[in-house]
């Protein structure tokens, strides 16, 4: 006969926390279908959030159209070509602007409600710099962003998009890369992408 004793500190046996950042397009194309892209985007991640403990934190970046400080979207869509507005099932807060082609539009937080809000707020317009999407998110997660992350949390990225990728260039930086000053000159290329600085 053997005996065996269990003996655990059930703080210990937790899993680590997770930091993870959504990454989402809102690109021209996410307004099509019925309801939209964008629509189910918002339902999966919402659903995505409300499975999160109390210790993990989760965070929002979005890219597409880099409307600056002088202009905004004041129509779903208004840049993109076929007019995909057409096909809006959707509630849209406008007018909206992004100040860069990949924006956080909300930090690393523990405060799932203002994910979800933050999630309802995301207007799609047009292009897909899933390059800039993506570094912005792992500075993020990184702590050089406006984040502080857990130290001892499991990273991860989320990236929710539904098309090609095009300015900035290729996201997994195949062929070369280039420090010009316009993301819009790269396409969906894989052999040229942006240089951004601190990356090797």
């Amino acid at each position: 006969y053997v005996t065996i004793r269990l003996k655990g500190d059930g703080y210990a046996m937790q899993p680590a926390p997770i930091d993870v950042v959504l990454c989402t397009d809102r690109s021209g194309s996410m307004l099509y279908d019925n309801p939209d892209r964008m629509h189910s985007v918002r339902e999966a991640a919402k659903e995505f959030v409300d499975n999160m403990s109390e210790r993990d934190k989760v965070g929002l970046v979005t890219f597409g159209r880099n409307t600056g400080s002088g202009n905004q979207i004041d129509v779903p869509g208004e840049c993109s070509f076929n007019n995909p507005w057409n096909y809006i099932n959707n509630i849209y807060k406008t007018p909206k602007r992004y100040l860069d082609y990949a924006t956080v539009d909300l930090p690393l937080t523990d405060t799932f409600s203002s994910v979800k809000t933050e999630l309802d707020n995301i207007v799609p317009d047009y292009g897909t710099p899933m390059r800039g999407g993506l570094y912005k998110s792992i500075k993020e997660l990184c702590g050089s962003g406006s984040s502080i992350p857990n130290s001892d949390a499991k990273k991860a990225v989320i990236l929710l998009s539904d098309g090609d990728y095009n300015w900035y260039g290729d996201p997994l930086a195949r062929g070369d890369g280039y420090s010009s000053s316009d993301p819009t000159a790269y396409g969906d290329l894989s052999q040229s992408y942006y240089k951004f600085s601190g990356l090797s």
